[in-house]
């Protein structure tokens, strides 16, 4: 990157997770433990990011947390990503007696897996089932041993837009992301989705599901129990969350990326 800085050559650096600097931050108010922390890292992602003339991010989280870390807001372009559509969502059963519960990701603690396990052993969720789709870390299975199991599902690596249709409400409370293509993902197969604001979800709270704070386990519970309360809005959320994601499409995203192209070269 200086070897171009010097020759005027125009630099635009895709920025696809929070930097290294989100996560100091957290450590120094005690918080995400689950995160791992390299001074070296941070420090070369500032370097670049000065020598950067454009930064494109794949959310406001991302983009805040560069905003945050000095990197003037002129240089940022917030593109989100896309989804494809299965061809027909699912309609959602009514009067279940039993909820299902989704995730989709590496299943460990960056994704929030300690808070998702501590709000599962409530009694509130004894007939419901929690689907924890993807690979399992060591650390995840100790935690699912603690637990007995009880009412999680582990089918490892399956095909999102079949398997989640025949879920009810998707949960993704990780810790950090850039924007994560599950969430999409759920959405276009009408699910809710209860997410953090680190997870640089495109999802409205309150009209497309809940966004909530990395790491409050209370909320994490409370919104999870409100679907319970509730079950005759996961079907509304959900198709709300189908229309909200069909606008953002690969095509959108790669028009997005060659007009930041388009600019830098003028």
């Amino acid at each position: 990157m200086r070897a171009l800085a010097r020759n005027h050559i125009p630099i635009v650096l895709d920025v696809p997770v929070a930097p290294f600097s989100y996560v100091n931050r957290l450590h120094k108010t005690g918080r995400g433990e689950c995160l791992n922390f390299f001074q070296r890292q941070m420090d070369l992602e500032r370097a670049a990011f000065k020598l950067a003339d454009i930064i494109i991010a794949p959310s406001n989280f991302v983009a805040e947390e560069l905003i945050r870390d000095g990197v003037p807001e002129q240089k940022i372009r917030v593109i989100a990503f896309g989804t494809c559509m299965p061809e027909q969502a699912l309609p959602t059963p009514s009067g279940k007696e039993q909820l299902d519960f989704a995730f989709v990701g590496i299943i460990n603690q960056r994704k929030g897996m300690n808070e998702l396990m501590a709000c599962w052993r409530q009694p509130a969720f004894a007939k419901d089932r929690l689907h924890l789709c993807g690979r399992l870390t060591p650390s995840v299975k100790k935690l699912l041993h603690d637990s007995n199991h009880a009412g999680i599902v582990t089918p490892g690596f399956i095909d999102p837009f079949q398997y989640l249709q025949q879920c009810d409400v998707f949960v993704f409370p990780s810790w950090s992301e850039g924007s994560a293509k599950a969430i999409y993902e759920a959405m276009a197969c009408g699910l809710p989705v209860i997410t953090t604001h680190s997870a640089g979800s495109i999802v409205r709270h309150g009209v497309d599901g809940f966004v909530i704070s990395a790491g409050d386990e209370v909320a994490l519970l409370e919104h999870m129990l409100w679907f319970k309360r509730h079950p005759d809005q996961i079907a509304v959320m959900g198709q709300q969350a189908r229309e909200r994601v069909r606008t953002f499409t690969w095509d959108l995203y790669a028009q997005k990326v060659i007009d930041v192209y388009a600019e830098v070269c003028r």
